[in-house]
């Protein structure tokens, strides 16, 4: 899967012309919490470090896929916070 997710990511999005994808992601408020936990515990201004073999993705290949979305809202109720969105890759 992360080999299918870098070859996507190198090619810049060009195997998912037309591809649609409208969701939601509900995150319990414990995950949310673990979250910062962790990253105050690693301390501010270190980076999080990944395990050995994961390749995090560069910057050029982020923006490209973030051009894709087009819509992206976070909302916070009864311990939940919820991420709606939409990507389209039209090219």
């Amino acid at each position: 899967m992360r080999e299918l997710l870098e070859k996507i990511l190198s090619g810049g999005g060009k195997e998912l012309a037309g591809l649609e994808i409208e969701g939601v992601i509900p995150i319990r408020q414990e995950l949310i919490n673990e979250t910062i936990a962790q990253g105050l515990k690693q301390g501010l201004t270190k980076e999080i470090e990944l395990p050995k073999e994961a390749k995090a993705p560069e910057a050029s290949q982020i923006n490209a896929l973030l051009a894709h979305v087009k819509r992206a809202e976070v909302t916070a109720e009864d311990g939940k916070l919820t991420i709606a969105f939409h990507v389209k890759v039209t090219s």
